[in-house]
């Protein structure tokens, strides 16, 4: 019984959320934009490392892995090293020689998941100093 008022109450509050989005067609224009933008760069992240080592692979095959990468990435089958494993086999089965797919493998998960996580923290870094200022000076405007 308990487990049927859960599904109850998520399903309403998924419904509500439906009816909201409906309500203002052009909310999802802008997300649905960065989000094709941001899958469009990291297409090119790909592209733009098998071309600076020398060697451009066709646009069939960097689909075919990134989205074979991401399917997996999206049901939870990606932990250190896996992911990295599978991308660099769909290339050397592709075609792509295997130095090449390490190489390509390794340089782009570099730009892709370290880069954007070492940006991320300084953004969060960042985000928290600028919060904790504006605080302080509430706080001081508050004292005098």
């Amino acid at each position: 019984m308990d487990f049927r008022l859960k599904a109850e109450r998520m399903l309403n509050s998924f419904h509500e959320g439906i009816r909201t989005l409906s309500a203002d067609k052009k909310a999802l224009a802008r997300p649905v934009a960065f989000s094709l933008l941001s899958w469009a760069f990291d297409v090119s992240v790909v592209f733009l490392t098998f071309t600076a080592l020398g060697c451009p692979v066709p646009v069939d095959k960097v689909l075919i892995v990134y989205a074979l990468t991401g399917t997996l990435q999206s049901i939870g089958i990606s932990f250190l090293g896996f992911t990295e494993i599978i991308v660099s086999s769909s290339y050397t089965v592709l075609g792509v020689p295997l130095a090449l797919s390490l190489s390509a493998t390794l340089l782009t998960r570099a730009v892709t998941l370290w880069f954007k996580l070492i940006l991320a923290y300084v953004a969060f870094q960042w985000a928290g100093l600028k919060i904790l200022l504006e605080k302080s000076t509430k706080t001081n405007a508050w004292q005098t």
